[in-house]
């Protein structure tokens, strides 16, 4: 009787621990998705807010958007700039931690005009290795807009992992 009573406490204990084991498996599995989600609200709100905030950047975006001229006379650096938080962007798509859907409804109209836009390119070679990343861009969110992936209207915009 002993026997069979140390038996069903020895079963209770492990089913106990499987149980505990797997909540615990399961608690952490959840925080490490809040925490995903959340690190990829908040790149996207980091870039988000500088293309909002920063000047350089909503100087160019307007020249573009109003194909002006006088984009010609933004300093060289400042235009590198640009292509640099895009291409920043680019990287963040390339390693999963934004999605190319959002990438292309926050951010790839500009950088498709900036593509464009040879008063931009005057004095930049826009063959150049240097700015492949940029140029990748570009070609993958018009390939989004060609295969129709982008976020549909319907559709809440969501970060997933």
């Amino acid at each position: 009787m002993e026997n069979i009573t140390l038996e069903i406490i020895k079963t209770i204990a492990t089913v106990g621990g499987v149980i505990i084991g797997i909540w615990t498996l399961r608690k952490g599995y959840s925080e490490y998705r809040a925490n995903s989600i959340q690190k990829r609200v908040e790149f996207f709100k980091k870039y988000s807010d500088k293309q909002k905030g920063n000047e350089t950047l909503k100087n160019i975006s307007t020249l573009l958007e109003e194909k002006d001229i006088k984009i010609r006379g933004i300093p060289r650096i400042d235009r590198y700039f640009f292509l640099g938080y895009y291409e920043e962007i680019a990287l963040l798509v390339n390693s999963g931690v934004l999605k190319p859907e959002i990438a292309h409804y926050m951010f790839s109209y500009y950088a498709k005009l900036c593509w464009e836009s040879n008063d931009f390119w005057h004095d930049i070679n826009r063959d150049s290795i240097y700015w492949r990343v940029f140029k990748e861009f570009v070609e993958e969110m018009r390939e989004l807009e060609r295969k129709n992936l982008t976020i549909p209207l319907n559709e809440k915009i969501k970060f997933k992992i």
